[in-house]
């Protein structure tokens, strides 16, 4: 990810990051205990063009 997120930043900032889909964060979720596990991506407002990623599961 590159961006300039802070104000008053002269150059971009680089951020390393772990982005994982939807199936494969319930796929982990569900591989280390815990049930009903929905994982999805919320669609944006407007035109944006990134949405939320909204994950939900219960402990045994």
């Amino acid at each position: 990810m590159r961006g300039r997120w802070l104000e008053g930043r002269e150059r971009e900032l680089t951020v390393l990051r772990r982005q994982y889909a939807p199936a494969a964060w319930a796929g982990l979720l569900k591989r280390y205990g815990f049930e009903r596990v929905d994982a999805r991506i919320v669609r944006p407002p407007g035109d944006e063009s990134l949405g939320t990623l909204l994950v939900r599961a219960e402990v045994r």
